[in-house]
C-alpha cells in the first residue's frame, strides 16, 4: 500500500509538473512579440506534452504548428507539423489519417533530401504498419530506414 501511495503521488507531481510547463508554454506561443519561427516550434512541443493525456488538445496545437509553418513557408516545419498531426492520430488509431500526413511529411522530406527525417518518418509508417498486422510492409519500410541510418556506416 505505501508503493502504491507513492507511485500515487510520484504521477500526480509528474502531470502537475507537465500542465505547468505546457501553461508556460502556450503564455509564449500567445504572446504577439513571439516570432512564428519560435511559435512553430512551441506549437509542436506543446502538441507533443499533450499527446498522451489530451489528444484533442494535442491535436489543435499541432494544427496551429501547421498553420504557422504555412504562414511563413517554411518547408521543414511543415513537414514537422504534417508528421506531428500523424503523430495524434497514430494515437488515436485512426491509421489512414496517420498515414495520409506522414506521407505528405515524407514527401517534403524527400524533397529537401532530408534523409535522416525521411528514416525517421519510414520508422513511423513502420510502427503503424506494425500495429495494423501488416508485418511484412512494415518489415519492407524499416529496411529503408536501416539503409540510411547504416549504409554509410558500412561504406566507411
Amino acid at each position: 500500500m505505501k508503493y502504491f501511495i507513492q507511485l500515487f503521488f510520484l504521477i500526480f507531481i509528474s502531470v502537475l509538473k507537465a500542465q505547468t510547463v505546457n501553461d508556460s508554454l502556450i503564455k509564449l506561443l500567445n504572446l504577439n512579440k513571439t516570432p512564428d519561427s519560435t511559435k512553430i516550434k512551441l506549437a509542436g512541443d506543446i502538441s507533443w506534452n499533450f499527446l498522451s493525456n489530451d489528444i484533442e488538445k494535442a491535436m489543435f496545437y499541432a494544427k496551429k504548428e501547421l498553420e504557422l509553418a504555412i504562414k511563413i513557408d517554411n518547408k521543414k516545419e511543415i513537414a514537422q507539423a504534417n508528421s506531428d498531426i500523424g503523430n495524434v492520430f497514430n494515437r488515436m488509431a485512426s491509421f489512414d489519417s496517420t498515414l495520409h500526413y506522414y506521407n505528405i511529411a515524407l514527401k517534403i522530406r524527400q524533397s529537401l533530401n532530408d534523409q535522416i527525417k525521411c528514416a525517421g518518418i519510414y520508422s513511423n509508417i513502420a510502427t503503424v504498419y506494425t500495429r495494423q498486422s501488416k508485418f511484412k510492409e512494415a518489415l519492407d519500410i524499416n529496411f529503408k530506414s536501416l539503409i540510411i541510418f547504416y549504409l554509410p556506416l558500412l561504406l566507411k
